[in-house]
């Protein structure tokens, strides 16, 4: 689990593109950098069929409001990548956002 802490993180928006061969290709490019303010929520463990269960876990993120900012971006923590879940704009106060972010435990 991630402990408490102030980090810098890169936010990265996903670009899809066809294939030659009628597929689609998917490609993270880095949109900005961004402190934020990193509190863990919870760690689950999600089972899938055929597989062993896999540990996914939730924090939370506090940063400065950033338009760009959106659902269904990711956020890289060091190696580790965080889809960001939810949005809150406005809070705790004016000018800051509240990020969900999941991710798969180490």
């Amino acid at each position: 689990m991630i402990a408490s802490r102030r980090v810098l993180t890169t936010l990265f928006a996903v670009a899809e593109a066809s294939t030659p061969f009628g597929g689609q290709a998917r490609s993270w490019t880095p949109l900005a950098t961004l402190w934020v303010s990193l509190s863990p929520i919870s760690t689950s463990l999600v089972a899938n069929p055929n597989q062993p269960p896999q540990r996914r876990e939730q924090v939370r993120a506090q940063a400065r409001d950033m338009a760009v900012v959106a659902v269904g971006q990711r956020l890289s923590i060091g190696p580790r990548h965080w889809r960001i879940t939810a949005v809150d704009r406005g809070q705790p106060q004016l000018g800051l956002m509240v990020l969900d972010l999941e991710g798969d435990a180490p």
